[in-house]
């Protein structure tokens, strides 16, 4: 058997983070809009999980660890977005 498995190069921790960052200011920002946007949020959560999930365990290699100090600038777009809504 053959197994074709992806490298894990696309796919990277700032690209989560950037992504979920996203996902925290327009839910935040849209929610006097439309309440939903919070549940909806949190089911596109759920699925994106999963199927995250089973392409790691599935498609691709495992990757290499590396040790970071923190998330860099996304800690301050996070702070700032927080301290506006607060």
């Amino acid at each position: 058997m053959l197994f074709c498995i992806l490298d894990l190069k696309i796919y990277t921790v700032i690209f989560l983070f950037v992504y979920l960052v996203l996902q925290f200011g327009f839910t935040t920002i849209f929610v006097a809009a439309f309440p939903l946007a919070p549940l909806l949020a949190l089911l596109n959560n759920i699925i994106e999980i999963r199927l995250d999930a089973y392409k790691f365990v599935t498609q691709w290699r495992r990757p290499l660890a590396s040790r970071a100090k923190d998330i860099g600038k996304l800690f301050v777009c996070v702070f700032v977005m927080c301290a506006c809504y607060f």
